[in-house]
């Protein structure tokens, strides 16, 4: 088999304390070398994601942030169809991608796969 060849459409970059100038100013500009299409900087601290998208000269800039305040669902063209809440990014267990609305229903182990049961 051989190698994957060229840039990823897509990438979410997840921020840390320890990089975050490197994630938000030097891979940007290395994705912006690449050819990447599109570039999502999700930032832990601030509950926010950041989404920059090249311009007609191929500079990734910023085109929309979104906050767990604030609320929005991240779409892009690259995924038609696709939309992300972005509040649910910042939810502190896990059990919030898979709670259904009016459904009795509690994580049980946020720690691995969520292991769901009767609320009593």
């Amino acid at each position: 088999e051989k190698d994957i060849q060229g840039a990823p459409a897509l990438v979410v970059e997840v921020m840390s304390k320890s990089t975050r100038k490197r994630d938000a100013q030097i891979k940007r500009r290395l994705f912006e070398q690449v050819g990447v299409r599109e570039y999502w900087l999700v930032d832990p601290e601030l509950d926010s994601v950041q989404v920059f998208r090249p311009t007609a000269e191929g500079r990734l800039a910023r085109v929309e942030e979104l906050t767990a305040e604030d609320g929005g669902t991240l779409t892009t063209p690259l995924l038609p169809g696709c939309g992300i809440d972005v509040r649910t990014l910042f939810r502190p267990t896990l059990g919030a991608f898979w709670h259904a609305p009016g459904t009795p229903l509690r994580v049980a182990d946020a720690t691995g796969p969520p292991a769901l049961r009767q609320a009593r």
